[in-house]
């Protein structure tokens, strides 16, 4: 249970495979970190982004972590999490492969995010908070009017780029593509 007065988050971006030092800060992290602050604003918030900087479980020092995968960065993420886990932490899974795949996700977490956090970020926190996290959380989509923005400057490393979404979902369905899927098959444009 989460019991400190100033609850301790951390979002990690995992590792990605044969990539080296990616030069842009990892958009989930900025969006999820003004989400986070938005939804608690009293958490004591730390981002990690895993190809700059290594992360250590034994280091990590947060009451809850939470984690978006990619299947790409899936084994690197699940290794985070049951090393986390391991220590007694909590530990969040989220992102396009936590949906594609919960249950695997769920053997590595303590509780799994489908979809779009934006609807269900909060829950989650105030879940956390009161020790009663629970093992699945369904984000449904939402128009994207209101998104937090994004956090400026808050990670240390090699950035040259930052990334800023202007839109989700595709109306074409290739075969091979797994954003309609997941994001929807119409276009949902943020406002200026």
């Amino acid at each position: 249970m989460l019991v400190s007065a100033a609850v301790k988050v951390a979002l990690v971006s995992p590792e990605l495979p044969f990539s080296g030092r990616v030069p842009v800060v990892p958009p989930i992290l900025e969006y999820l970190g003004a989400l986070t602050l938005r939804e608690a604003p009293d958490v004591e918030l730390s981002l990690h982004d895993a190809n700059q900087q290594a992360v250590d479980p034994a280091s990590l020092e947060a009451d809850l972590v939470g984690v978006s995968v990619w299947t790409a960065t899936a084994p690197w993420a699940y290794r985070l999490a049951d090393g986390l886990r391991a220590l007694g932490r909590r530990v969040v899974l989220g992102g396009i492969h936590a949906t594609a795949l919960p249950d695997e996700a769920a053997r590595h977490a303590d509780a799994v995010v489908l979809g779009e956090a934006e609807s269900i970020w909060g829950e989650v926190l105030r879940d956390a908070r009161a020790g009663r996290l629970r093992p699945r959380y369904q984000g449904v989509q939402l128009p994207l009017h209101g998104l937090p923005v994004p956090l400026d400057a808050r990670l240390r490393g090699n950035y040259r780029f930052r990334a800023f979404f202007t839109m989700r979902g595709c109306p074409y369905r290739c075969t091979f593509c797994s954003v309609h899927h997941f994001f929807g098959t119409s276009i949902r444009y943020r406002p200026i």
